[in-house]
């Protein structure tokens, strides 16, 4: 409620209810999915050298 109260008041013809509606609500399924698919987006990956041949000094 705090972030909506901020919100309303940087935008000070806006309602604490629009900038939850507008602002917060609208992120939430975004960092659902971001939290649900950290773990798997943190985890090494392996690549194909571009020169398999070349050797690191």
């Amino acid at each position: 409620m705090r972030f909506a109260a901020a919100l309303s008041e940087d935008f000070s013809s806006r309602s604490v209810e629009a900038s939850l509606l507008l602002d917060v609500f609208t992120c939430i399924g975004s960092l659902k999915y971001a939290k649900a698919h950290l773990a798997d987006w943190l985890k090494p990956e392996e690549h194909e050298a571009l020169f398999p041949d070349a050797v690191a000094e």
